[in-house]
């Protein structure tokens, strides 16, 4: 017997679910119980044939209607009717996929315009880190084929370069802080305006 899951019964269209009314032997209860559920929400006006075919159903199953066969069945598995089944199970799933949906939208509006704003200070600022960087090396390089020669001089370039290399490093960063500050604030800005 094929089991179908709610979420695929409710994306299914009124023929297809009758269709799993009408063929009740190859499915199991709930998918009938459902379909049937799905189909009454839907206001759907059922025939003469589809009657009988749910009457068939309910003598194969010893229950008397299939209005108290569904109630069981959703009690079963926690729910008082299927308006509260489809509330917590279908509803709220798209819900919080259209929510996802939103926050990854606005996400990537957000980094989009945080990566277009102000290029220029972001490229700077990517070259002096950069800067501060070689001049790290560089004074490595130089201390090391220094110290065999002159000690003083080896440590004051040695002192010198980092002083160099920490200030170029720091004012990339101080620019990057700027930015940052600036983005922030107008997303503040923006909030309230929603408000």
């Amino acid at each position: 017997m094929k089991k179908i899951s709610l979420k695929k019964i409710t994306s299914e269209d009124s023929p297809a679910l009758t269709s799993f009314i009408d063929y009740w032997v190859s499915y199991d209860a709930n998918t009938v119980l459902l379909s049937y559920a799905e189909l009454k929400r839907r206001n759907h006006q059922f025939s003469e044939k589809h009657r009988s075919r749910l009457k068939e159903f309910c003598e194969k199953n010893n229950v008397e209607d299939i209005d108290s066969f569904l109630t069981s069945a959703l009690l079963t598995i926690g729910y008082d009717n299927y308006k509260e089944c489809y509330s917590k199970e279908i509803v709220a799933e798209k819900e919080a996929k259209t929510e996802q949906a939103v926050k990854i939208k606005i996400g990537s509006s957000i980094n989009e315009d945080e990566e277009t704003k102000y290029p220029a200070l972001r490229s700077i600022s990517i070259i002096i880190k950069i800067f501060g960087w070689l001049v790290f090396i560089g004074t490595a390089i130089f201390t090391y084929v220094l110290a065999e020669k002159d000690e003083i001089s080896a440590y004051t370039l040695f002192i010198s370069g980092i002083i160099m290399g920490l200030g170029a490093i720091a004012f990339a960063e101080l620019i990057k802080l700027f930015i940052d500050i600036e983005h922030n604030t107008r997303t503040i800005t923006k909030g309230e305006q929603t408000h």
